[in-house]
C-alpha cells in the first residue's frame, strides 16, 4: 500500500512525498525481511533521485537494488537495475560505462525474451551511438529497436525510435530520411494522444 501511494506521488512529480512513502515501504519490507520488496523500493527510490537529477544518490540506490536482485536471483530485476544504472551514466555523459550497463541489461533481457525491454535497451544504445557520432552502429541499433517495437505493437516505443532515427539522419545530412521518420513519429504521436 505505502509503495503504491509513493508511486502516485511520483507520477504527480511530488518527489518529497514519493520518497517519504517509498522509505516507509522500504522500512516495512526490511522489518518483514521481504527481499523482493526491498529491492523494488530501493529501485523506486533510485528512480525518484534520478528524476531529480541527484545522480550520486540514484546510483547508490540502483546499486543496492542490483545487489538485492542478484542475491535473489531475480533476473528481471537485475536487468532493470542494470539498465537504470546505464541511464544514469548516460545522463552523466559517461558513455563507455553507460554502454557497458545497457549491453548487460540487453543480454539478460534477451535471455528472458522480454521484447519490451529489449526494444528499450536497443533504442538507448542506438541513441548513445548517435551522441558519440558512431552513426553506422546507431542506425543498426535504432532500426532493430523499431523492428522489435513494431513487432510487439509498442506505439510509444515506435514513436521514440522514429524520433531518434530522424535525429540520426538529420545529423548525417540525410534530410529526406530525417523528414520521413519525423513524419512517422508525428503520426504515432497523434495516434497516442
Amino acid at each position: 500500500q505505502l509503495g503504491n501511494i509513493g508511486s502516485v506521488y511520483d507520477n504527480q512529480n511530488d518527489y518529497p512525498k514519493a520518497l517519504d512513502y517509498y522509505f516507509k515501504a522500504l522500512k516495512m519490507a526490511e522489518e518483514l525481511r521481504d527481499k523482493n520488496n526491498i529491492a523494488t523500493w530501493l529501485n523506486n527510490i533510485g528512480i525518484v533521485y534520478a528524476e531529480q537529477k541527484d545522480y550520486p544518490k540514484a546510483l547508490d540506490y540502483y546499486f543496492k537494488a542490483l545487489k538485492t536482485f542478484e542475491d535473489l536471483g531475480n533476473k528481471n530485476g537485475i536487468a532493470t537495475a542494470l539498465g537504470n544504472i546505464g541511464g544514469i551514466y548516460a545522463e552523466q555523459k559517461d558513455y563507455p560505462k553507460a554502454l557497458d550497463y545497457y549491453f548487460k541489461a540487453l543480454k539478460m533481457d534477451e535471455e528472458l525474451e522480454d521484447k519490451n525491454k529489449i526494444a528499450i535497451w536497443l533504442g538507448d544504445i542506438g541513441s548513445l551511438y548517435t551522441d558519440t557520432k558512431k552513426y553506422t552502429e546507431a542506425e543498426r541499433y535504432l532500426l532493430d529497436a523499431l523492428r522489435v517495437d513494431q513487432e510487439i505493437g509498442t506505439l510509444d516505443g515506435e514513436r521514440d525510435d522514429e524520433e531518434q532515427l530522424s535525429n540520426l539522419y538529420e545529423k548525417t545530412n540525410r534530410y529526406q530520411l530525417a523528414l520521413e521518420h519525423y513524419k512517422k513519429a508525428m503520426v504515432l504521436k497523434d495516434t497516442l494522444f
